[in-house]
């Protein structure tokens, strides 16, 4: 067994080591969603430009804002990404301009945790039934 300074001086340098490849990871990930194209901290506009297009590039790319619980992504000449936090889950929706009617939901999705004691309310309880019944 090693005497107690050795112990402690692995404990700091694993801890460094750690540290060293861990943090910049962290923060690659979350420049990813900066909308700046200068890196700016702490970031003010989210984007999803590198996760949202699909392989090809946008025109410009698409920025997002929280509002309350909200985070909605808008991309010009294209949509909006909507990720809403609601009653214990998660609300998701593409929404898309309709001619003279503003934008419209294409797509949503209500997720939340099985057995996390969320409540449902009575008119998605019927949905989430059919969803899970099946095998």
């Amino acid at each position: 067994m090693e005497p107690r300074p050795v112990r402690i001086g692995l404990r700091i340098f694993s801890f460094g080591v750690m540290a060293f490849l861990y943090i910049p990871l962290v923060v690659i990930v979350m420049a990813s969603f900066n909308a700046s194209r200068i890196p700016t901290w702490p970031i003010k506009d989210y984007t999803l430009h590198w996760f949202d297009t699909f392989g090809s590039p946008p025109g410009a790319p698409g920025t997002g804002q929280w509002e309350n619980d909200t985070l909605k992504f808008h991309q010009e000449g294209s949509g909006n990404t909507i990720f809403e936090l609601a009653g214990g889950g998660l609300i998701f929706k593409i929404e898309m301009p309709v001619e003279g009617k503003g934008f419209k939901p294409i797509v949503e999705g209500k997720y939340r945790r099985v057995g996390s004691g969320a409540k449902v309310s009575e008119e998605d309880q019927p949905e989430l039934d059919r969803m899970t019944s099946r095998s």
